[in-house]
């Protein structure tokens, strides 16, 4: 026994002669669409404009060290380096030397953070030292807020952490302006050092 639907939807086996008019209608149609839906598929897409396709930068996990990873592009542009500040020219509007008193028109430690020392007096190893900001707070015992919020805010130099590449940037700081900032929170030396004998006693 026949369908409906068998008798709807002609088969192969079926011959022309014996198909409606609706049925040969709606065959017609189908076959239009299919044809349509052919030749949908085989039209040549247009090439993109590089300029309007956006690009997506792959991204890796950086371990921040607070609990969370944060995302660092792979291929980040590093930006061209800025110039040099222009020196001063003039010599009556030069800086003078903290150390040794003479003019001078430019040095790294004037430049880089704002400190009155030319480059013949600089000291890497014992005033001029760079210290990082951990050290900087535990050893002066100074908060966050004292060396960015505090006017003037304490300028520092970034680099990348030797000892553990994936971490965040390291802050350096110039030792001999973090000890007087500490100066200026605690109001003399003996009063820092009875804080950090408090603070060692209190941890015991």
């Amino acid at each position: 026994m026949e369908t409906e639907s068998s008798k709807e939807c002609p088969t192969s086996e079926t011959k022309e002669g014996s198909l409606t008019a609706a049925q040969r209608a709606r065959l017609e149609r189908n076959k239009s669409r299919a044809l349509a839906l052919r030749e949908a598929r085989l039209v040549k897409r247009p090439t993109e404009d590089k300029n309007d396709r956006i690009e997506k930068k792959s991204m890796r996990p950086v371990d921040s060290g607070g609990g969370f990873l944060l995302e660092a592009e792979e291929d980040v542009a590093t930006p061209a380096p800025r110039a040099p500040p222009a020196p001063i020219v003039h010599r009556p509007d030069q800086p003078r030397c903290l150390h040794c008193g003479s003019p001078f028109p430019q040095s790294y430690l004037l430049d880089t953070f704002d400190y009155n020392a030319c480059d013949a007096c600089r000291d890497d190893e014992d005033k001029h030292e760079l210290i990082t900001r951990t050290e900087a707070k535990s050893e002066f015992l100074l908060k966050d807020c004292d060396l960015d919020a505090r006017p003037p805010p304490l300028r520092c130099v970034r680099r990348r952490n030797p000892h553990r590449a994936r971490f965040a940037e390291m802050r350096l700081y110039l030792r001999v302006q973090v000890e007087q900032r500490a100066l200026e929170v605690w109001g003399s030396e003996e009063q820092l050092r009875r804080e950090r004998e408090e603070r060692d006693r209190r941890r015991e």
